[in-house]
């Protein structure tokens, strides 16, 4: 592949995009607060863009010796913090930074210290920590020092994220639940109101029986990223435990046989977010296994990014594109057609070309990556595609789309020796 140049990179969940994408450190635009302060080492002094590791040249935040001292930034929206970079005090007492946790969420209760975790400091023996958060979701970052009698400074803390995909993408889809009890419909769970307490009126609820379920319907299929559910909190928070979400394009089993996002292990918080690296799908679950259950769910947000999509003008002869490695659902499109040839070593049947309309095609996902399926008016016959090498020329989900000519290559997984070319 010859050398090209990006104009344009966007972040998608799942994707293999080449390193480095993303923002730079978002903390800088963000605000500082923490549980007490030195008066010499305000918050804010962690997040001014000086990595300055000498207390005394006046660069370092700092709270009073307390117990479990935390610090906090708030990067005013949510986030897919992919790395935490903190400096530590160099000029002496590193070792009071020992234990601190960083923990990321959208929760404040607690005053965000329940938030997920990212990491932990279990050496000092360097003064600049990096962690990576695996793209853990959320506006808040918390440096948590649990203990008695503990200073926690910091003299610089960076976090380089990429901007949250969509908003809640439920407030525009359609509920549904196994059965109904008459004052709490199946939309209150996604109406937009996160109270609650079920008296005011804004939760979903079932009535008892076996496998309760509720499902909401996005009206197409998204890439999900989060889930977050809000839990009631006037009582009977612990009828939630053991609830499964599930996410696919099906509705075998009424949805409930898709793919397994988490399952609610506790009810310590009543906002619990699940995070679903990318699972793509229509329908999104709360399945609640067991006899005599009620579940109750007073608001679902689902935070997702819609499916990317190829368009590929027409060649004679070439290929029919296929999907890059996203493991999700992704539609094809083709103005004026798209043709199947044979690959060498594998006896796939040439498919007929389309009409000089548009063609539409999807893709679903396999066990070893994803499949063409279902394109109007060809012969074109499956084919399970697992790798996508970065292509100029092409509207992909990286975001690239330069003017220039050059090759997609796509790998078989039954042949991952041989590749199907396709020319823009």
């Amino acid at each position: 592949m010859p050398p090209t140049t990006v104009t344009k990179l966007s972040f998608v969940t799942g994707t293999n995009l080449p390193s480095g994408a993303g923002t730079g450190n978002v903390a800088l635009g963000g605000s500082a607060n923490q549980s007490s302060t030195d008066e010499r080492a305000p918050a804010e002094r962690a997040i001014d863009g000086n990595s300055d590791n000498d207390f005394r040249h006046g660069s370092c935040a700092r709270t009073r010796k307390s117990k479990d001292p935390w610090w906090r930034v708030d990067l005013n929206k949510s986030y897919n913090v992919s790395d935490v970079r903190i400096t530590n005090r160099a000029d002496c007492c590193s070792d009071q930074l020992q234990g601190a946790e960083i923990h990321i969420g959208d929760s404040l209760e607690n005053n965000g210290n329940s938030n997920r975790l990212c990491g932990t400091v279990d050496s000092v023996a360097l003064t600049t920590l990096t962690f990576n958060c695996d793209g853990l979701v959320g506006r808040y970052v918390n440096i948590f020092l649990p203990g008695q009698d503990k200073i926690l400074t910091l003299c610089e803390v960076e976090i380089f994220a990429f901007s949250h995909p969509t908003g809640n993408v439920a407030l525009g889809g359609s509920a549904n639940q196994s059965t109904t009890d008459e004052r709490a419909p199946a939309e209150r769970a996604i109406d937009g109101n996160s109270d609650n307490d079920f008296r005011h009126g804004s939760c979903a609820r079932t009535r008892k029986s076996k496998d309760p379920w509720w499902r909401v319907d996005l009206n197409k299929s998204y890439n999900v990223s989060d889930v977050r559910i809000t839990n009631r909190a006037d009582c009977c928070s612990d009828q939630l435990q053991g609830a499964e979400i599930h996410i696919g394009d099906s509705l075998e089993n009424n949805g409930n046989s898709n793919r397994l996002c988490g399952t609610v292990d506790s009810v310590a918080l009543t906002t619990l977010t699940f995070n679903c690296d990318g699972l793509g799908g229509r329908y999104v679950n709360i399945f609640l296994p067991g006899q005599d259950k009620i579940l109750t769910l007073c608001e679902v947000e689902i935070f997702a990014t819609k499916l990317p999509s190829i368009h590929v003008p027409f060649q004679q002869g070439t290929t029919a594109p296929s999907g890059p490695e996203t493991n999700t659902p992704v539609t094809i499109l083709s103005k004026k057609g798209t043709k199947l040839t044979p690959i060498s070593g594998k006896k796939i049947p040439s498919g007929k070309e389309t009409t000089p309309q548009s063609a539409e095609g999807t893709m679903t996902q396999s066990g070893k990556g994803t499949k063409i399926v279902n394109i109007p008016g060809t012969n074109m016959p499956p084919t399970t595609v697992t790798k996508l090498s970065f292509v100029t020329g092409t509207n992909l989900p990286s975001g690239a789309g330069t003017a220039t000519s050059n090759p997609a290559l796509y790998q078989t997984s039954e042949n991952p020796n041989k590749q199907l070319i396709v020319y823009y």
